[in-house]
């Protein structure tokens, strides 16, 4: 049943709960499995409470990550499955995912890793120089309004760590209305551009054959034929244009509203002392978060004026 219903849990539709490319949100997986599961003792040493990561590698202490996995915990379990195993990079096999990987039966202990930035365990696996930090996206929450998130990825930058992002285009605007405005007029455009496309493409084809054509027999027709042909030719360079202009506009959309000033933190004190790490350096990290959405292709899947590339 749906653990938001109880106290101590936000309100979680239980159309999200049961939706099966959804489903239960990572604070109800880490109440109802993580939790119990590592509560126990591990085999090799006993102790209790490990993180289930460390519970499962007790033999080595853990293992290297290759790779940064940052989520917004507010993500449905199934959602954050599908678009984790279809990013997931061909070169990591490990992963700091910090639901599994911190021990969430220990929130003391977790908290005062939390009391400087630098003791803070995501700060620590930086440092390490993973391959790569996957930023989620998800259905539930735009990952650019979780505090945390931008602020991981803002480090990576800093560390010069690559940072991809991957996951549903539609879980980045955090406008539903703008969303759907954005569809509508997509679809329309990707029926039109169909045959007006495929007509200036030809177009400088046709028109430069029969002006070669007609040179031999120079008549009133070649002339013609020639500003045809450069007209044409301006008209390709005017459509490419403006289809590079409305992908930008488009991939804009994503982001128009972004600023990490209205990015949320669930714990007060964190969201102090990310925003004092932060502060001055708002603008350039909104720059980054832009640039990091346009570059990862998600929203520019139908490209107009032919279909666009899927960057993975």
């Amino acid at each position: 049943s749906n653990p938001s219903k109880e106290r101590g849990f936000k309100h979680y539709s239980d159309w999200k709960f049961s939706n099966s490319r959804i489903g239960p949100n990572m604070h109800h997986v880490n109440s109802g499995l993580i939790r119990p599961y590592t509560e126990g003792p591990d085999s090799s040493h006993g102790i209790c409470g490990l993180s289930y990561a460390l519970k499962e590698n007790s033999k080595t202490a853990g293992l290297r990550c290759d790779l940064f996995i940052s989520h917004a915990w507010d993500e449905g379990v199934f959602d954050l499955e599908e678009n984790l195993m279809k990013s997931w990079p061909q070169s990591c096999s490990t992963a700091y995912f910090c639901c599994l990987s911190n021990p969430q039966n220990q929130p003391q202990l977790i908290r005062h890793l939390l009391l400087t930035l630098e003791a803070s365990p995501f700060y620590q696996v930086l440092k390490a120089e993973p391959k790569q930090m996957l930023l989620l996206s998800n259905l539930n929450t735009p990952i650019h309004s979780r505090l945390w998130c931008v602020f991981e990825a803002h480090c990576a930058y800093e560390m010069d760590i690559q940072v991809k992002l991957a996951g549903p285009a539609e879980g980045l605007i955090t406008n539903p209305k703008r969303l759907a405005c954005l569809n509508c007029f997509l679809q329309m455009i990707s029926v039109l551009s169909g045959p007006f496309f495929l007509f200036s493409g030809l177009a400088p084809i046709i028109f430069g054959v029969l002006f070669l054509a007609s040179l031999p027999s120079w008549n009133e027709d070649t002339g013609l034929y020639a500003l045809q042909f450069v007209g044409s030719l301006v008209l390709v360079c005017g459509t490419c244009f403006g289809c590079k202009a409305l992908n930008s506009i488009r991939n804009d959309a994503a982001s128009y509203s972004l600023d990490i000033r209205r990015a949320r933190c669930t714990d007060d004190k964190d969201r102090k002392m990310l925003r004092a790490e932060m502060r001055g350096k708002e603008q350039a990290i909104n720059a980054k978060i832009r640039r990091l959405i346009a570059e990862s292709g998600l929203i520019a899947d139908l490209r107009i004026g032919g279909r666009g590339r899927r960057r993975r």
